[in-house]
C-alpha cells in the first residue's frame, strides 16, 4: 500500500473505496485512516470525530463520506466533520450501519429507531410507531429507489 501506513496493527471493521480513489479504513478503536497515494489522513476525536469504533463507511452522491461510529455519525468533509448523534436528534448514539440514498437523504440504522437526515434535519422512525421491530441491521436502496431493510429477523421495504 504505502510506507507511511502499516495497516497490520489495525483492527478493521469498515472500508470504502471513494470516487476519488481514497481509499477509508474504519476500525475498532483507532477511528478512521483515509490513504491517498503516499499520504495517510487520521481522523480520530481530537479531528471532531464522534466516536472511534467505525461500524460502516458510505459515500453520498457529493462525494462526502459518512461513518457510523459508536457514539453517533459523522460526515467528513475535508477537512471538516459534522457530528450527528442523539444531541441532534438520532434515536440512539450507537448506529449500526449508514446509507446515503440517491435523494440526498442520509439513513441511519439504529437499535430504537430508523433515523434519516434531509437538509441537516434529523427525523426518526421508532419502534411501535412505524418501524415493524427494534434492530435495524442492514438496509439497500434498490434502482427503484425502494429501501430494503433488514430489521431484528425480517426483512422489510420502504416504498417510494
Amino acid at each position: 500500500m504505502t510506507t507511511a501506513f502499516d495497516g497490520t496493527k489495525l483492527n478493521v471493521f469498515a472500508l470504502r473505496l471513494d470516487r476519488d480513489g481514497n481509499l477509508w479504513v474504519g476500525t475498532a478503536k483507532d477511528g478512521i485512516f483515509r490513504v491517498h497515494g503516499d499520504t495517510v489522513d487520521h481522523y480520530g476525536r481530537s479531528q471532531g470525530l464522534s466516536g472511534t469504533y467505525i461500524h460502516s463507511l458510505f459515500e453520498d452522491r457529493e462525494g462526502i463520506v459518512w461513518a457510523a461510529t459508536n457514539n453517533g455519525i459523522d460526515s467528513l468533509r475535508d477537512p471538516n466533520v459534522t457530528t450527528f448523534s442523539v444531541v441532534e436528534g438520532l434515536g440512539a448514539d450507537g448506529a449500526a450501519g449508514i446509507l446515503a440514498a440517491r435523494d440526498g437523504t442520509v439513513w441511519v440504522a439504529n437499535a430504537v429507531s430508523l433515523d434519516h437526515i434531509g437538509n441537516g434535519i434529523v427525523s426518526s422512525i421508532h419502534t411501535g410507531r412505524g418501524l415493524p421491530g427494534s434492530q435495524v441491521s442492514s438496509m439497500l436502496e434498490d434502482h427503484a429507489g425502494n429501501l430494503w431493510l433488514g430489521v431484528d429477523d425480517a426483512l422489510y421495504v420502504l416504498m417510494e
